[in-house]
């Protein structure tokens, strides 16, 4: 294992959902964070209580990407900045591929001439498409099912190429569903504990839809503990927790957490997707082998923490103010 306790980070997306999780996993480990992000979907109040260094900024500058790199002296990348809500591509396909895709390949190319050690990409599951092999392994055949998916798939097989052809250390990470506190964008579980926070009627779309959800420190520390895996660049490998729940499955668990006896469910047409994932299942069999595994906050203690963080800021989340 090469340990990055003590280093010096660059978190991309860092004061996202996911980004600020991972911050202060990173801070337990005494690692000095820097974090650039364009504050779009990310929030500064998400990086309340961190030591971390806020560069207000886009991916795509890449004077303030070698600047960064340069002053901050960075050893390691964990690169998860994305404009990441699916129904955005349908409208603005164009900017999903330049931030996501292009975004990604100034970054990969930014962090090889300051010589950084590491660099983690943020793939997602999204890119395999439905299910047809149940887990989904890495080897699951690609087929992403939205503008989203494709361009962060362009972005991972660029991770690959970049390797091959240049030797840019960078490990594919096909980072599953995640939920938890300071959720960023209108995804199933913030959706659903909103609406029940205003009443006993949910709007939804599809209910039949499954996914493998992971609580979001869990999902960050897997994170710490593949870039810690040596000589595995180039490499992918799926993070998930290995089990999934349908969105019935899960309002059904969230209402249990918010003490919602009786509710109803409207189906409206708006919220179904025009080419919808039907189930996604992670196989974490090579995170296991790499890494010893996660142990994982179980789904109900996971609800409970999303819900309590969510009463004590206001019965708000950030895409709602």
């Amino acid at each position: 294992m090469r340990l990055i306790n003590d280093s010096n980070i660059l978190v991309t997306g860092g004061a996202g959902f996911i980004g600020s999780a991972l911050v202060r996993q990173l801070e337990s480990l005494n690692c000095q964070v820097t974090v650039l992000d364009n504050l779009i979907a990310g929030k500064e109040e998400h990086l309340k209580g961190t030591k971390a260094t806020l560069v207000v900024g886009d991916i795509r500058n890449k004077d303030l990407l070698r600047e960064i790199l340069k002053r901050d002296r960075i050893d390691f990348c964990f690169h998860l900045a994305a404009e990441p809500y699916i129904p955005k591509g349908y409208q603005n396909p164009e900017t999903m591929f330049k931030v996501n895709t292009l975004g990604t390949i100034h970054i990969l190319k930014s962090c090889h001439r300051a010589k950084v050690k590491g660099i983690l990409y943020y793939s997602t599951s999204e890119v395999y498409g439905s299910a047809r092999i149940l887990p989904m392994s890495e080897s699951h055949p690609t087929t992403p099912h939205s503008i989203y998916a494709l361009a962060k798939f362009a972005a991972d097989r660029a991770c690959f190429i970049l390797w091959k052809e240049r030797k840019i250390p960078v490990i594919i990470m096909r980072q599953f569903n995640c939920f938890g506190p300071r959720e960023a964008q209108p995804y199933i579980i913030p959706e659903v504990i909103s609406q029940f926070s205003r009443g006993n009627v949910l709007h939804l779309g599809n209910l039949n839809a499954k996914r493998d959800f992971t609580y979001v420190d869990d999902a960050a520390m897997g994170a710490i503990k593949l870039m810690e895996v040596p000589n595995f660049e180039g490499k992918i490998v799926n993070l998930g927790r290995g089990k999934n729940w349908s969105i019935k499955q899960i309002v059904e668990e969230i209402a249990k957490v918010m003490g919602k006896k009786i509710y109803e469910i409207e189906i409206e047409k708006k919220r179904l997707r025009p080419f919808d994932v039907d189930e996604l299942l992670c196989d974490n069999t090579l995170f296991n082998q790499l890494t010893g595994g996660l142990k994982f906050t179980p789904f109900n203690i996971g609800l409970k923490k999303t819900v309590d963080w969510y009463k004590s800021h206001g019965k708000k989340w950030s895409w709602e103010e």
